[in-house]
């Protein structure tokens, strides 16, 4: 049954997924006993902070209790460093604590990238799912990083990854474009000094608001736009609600991913053929919504396959890694609208599943050969001259899931379904996963 396949395809996991590595007693130990003082220290994770001059000089920031400018404002970046039970967890390719201008500066002293690469994925997932953890909550503490640093120092690291001797496409891939896609912030240094400056402005009329002002200082990204709108929301009308509005639109240029980004990151490419060959495959104004979407998606694919081939420069790999990001997310809300609304075809349902699937191979969760399989599959039933609404009737339908998930390999349901149309969903999370019938 086709839906069968589908259910396969997009929930597929290539053969090169992580395991996390097993850990001896004393491992196990010692990972507890470091772990203890980033929970425990005022600064967790993290020393007090250093600039690096340009002569090469590491100066302490605050000097008898008084915080200065140690490199007279020619400061290459000032950051915190990981204090030394962090740099113990790291041994045990734990990494948290983690700062881009900082690493990056750094970047000869690690004997491996990709598990760094990791550290700041699994850091962001954590601080993200669990805001009131010490982990999540050192993001709001004062000074760690200073966002200009940060979003000026990120783009190349990301092309530092992409360029490592042993990147591999089946196995790293994915660690590249989650890296982008959840660190991702335009490095526009005027607009960065305008979120800071309206921050302050909103501290400076409610000191309660210092926590959210750090946070927005240390590094800028998506993930703080539901904590202002949080704080917006439980503020009165005036000139804070005002404020942190604005604050809230301000980030929002820098983090939204539309097709007016897409466009840039394209006609930003060095490669200007390769640029006109991306631009040529938008969709233009009023396409077919599933026109849109294979068009999106072709984007993904041909991204990816000039990242593995290494084209180009590497901060044209790195925008072509953003470009397939954009492509997913303008992909997103016209694919669940389509899936969701009456009056589609079988076919146009089975064109937007195989579009999908073609974008989880852009997105790095499938491999080629997946890839292909699932392709062969979807054209085989797309292909079908007599297929009718008829083949979608009511009855008994098993779908099988692959999850990316540590615990859960395979996970299949038997469902009975009326006529009409509904979502399965499967919800996994480390150790449980649970399913319900959506409409």
């Amino acid at each position: 049954m086709w839906t069968t396949v589908v259910a396969t395809v997009l929930f597929a996991v290539g053969a090169h997924a992580f395991r996390a590595p097993d850990l001896t007693k004393a491992q196990q130990d010692d990972l507890r006993r470091n772990f203890a003082p980033c929970l425990s220290k005022i600064k967790g994770p993290y020393t007090e902070n250093y600039c690096i001059c340009p002569n090469g000089q590491k100066l302490p920031v605050q000097v008898n209790g008084r915080v200065t400018s140690p490199c007279g404002g020619s400061a290459i970046f000032c950051s915190a460093y990981r204090a030394p039970w962090a740099e113990a967890l790291s041994r045990q390719r734990m990494w948290i604590a983690n700062l881009f201008a900082r690493d990056l500066y750094q970047w000869d002293t690690f004997t491996d990238h990709h598990d760094l690469v990791r550290g700041y994925i699994l850091e962001q997932y954590f601080a993200e799912t669990n805001p009131q953890h010490k982990l999540g909550q050192m993001r709001a503490y004062g000074g760690l990083a200073g966002a200009e640093y940060e979003a000026a120092a990120a783009p190349r690291f990301f092309e530092r990854y992409l360029s490592l001797p042993d990147y591999d496409d089946a196995r790293h891939y994915i660690l590249a474009y989650e890296l982008q896609r959840r660190y991702y912030v335009r490095d526009d240094q005027g607009q960065i000094q305008k979120v800071r400056a309206l921050a302050i402005r909103i501290q400076q009329a409610d000191p309660d608001f210092k926590p959210l002002r750090d946070a927005t200082h240390n590094q800028i990204s998506a993930n703080l736009i539901p904590k202002l709108e949080a704080y917006r929301n439980a503020r009165p009308p005036g000139a804070i609600r005002s404020q942190t509005e604005e604050l809230i639109a301000e980030i929002r240029k820098l983090t939204s991913l539309d097709d007016r980004v897409l466009r840039s990151q394209l006609g930003a490419l060095d490669d200007k053929a390769l640029g006109a060959e991306f631009t040529a495959k938008l969709p233009g104004a009023g396409a077919d919504p599933v026109d849109a979407l294979e068009a999106f998606a072709a984007i993904m694919v041909r991204a990816r396959r000039t990242v593995a081939a290494r084209s180009g420069s590497p901060a044209d790999r790195r925008r072509l890694v953003d470009a397939a990001i954009a492509s997913s997310a303008l992909m997103q809300q016209p694919a669940n609208a389509l899936l969701a609304a009456k009056g589609t075809t079988a076919r146009q349902h089975l064109r937007v599943l195989a579009a999908l699937t073609e974008a989880a191979y852009g997105a790095g969760l499938l491999g080629e050969r997946e890839r292909a399989e699932a392709a062969r599959a979807v054209d085989r039933v797309v292909g079908a001259s007599a297929l009718t609404r008829d083949d979608l009737a009511a009855g008994t339908y098993r779908l099988v899931f692959h999850p990316p998930s540590p615990f859960f390999r395979r996970v299949e349901l038997e469902v009975v379904l009326d006529d009409g149309h509904y979502h399965v969903p499967l919800l996994v999370s480390p150790f449980s996963c649970a399913s319900y019938r959506g409409s």
